[in-house]
């Protein structure tokens, strides 16, 4: 089954402009916790769940976006 090139174009756009948005926002999310003088381990806590967070958003989109193209 061959699928729409326009349509595959527009699920990658998708997908790439939602990685770098998620990203993009990261520094501004995370610097105000940061800068509050927290210790090594609830610093790497901190980001390991914001990382996360962005992971599991945009693999919702990915699916959101998938479901689409079929």
């Amino acid at each position: 089954e061959l699928l729409d090139l326009v349509e595959v174009r527009k699920s990658v756009s998708q997908n790439v402009k939602a990685v770098r948005d998620a990203f993009l926002n990261f520094p501004d999310r995370v610097s105000p916790v940061l800068a509050s003088g927290k210790s090594s381990a609830e610093i790497h806590n901190i980001l390991e769940t914001e990382i996360r967070t962005i992971l599991h958003d945009l693999s919702s989109v990915h699916e959101s976006v998938t479901k689409k193209v079929e």
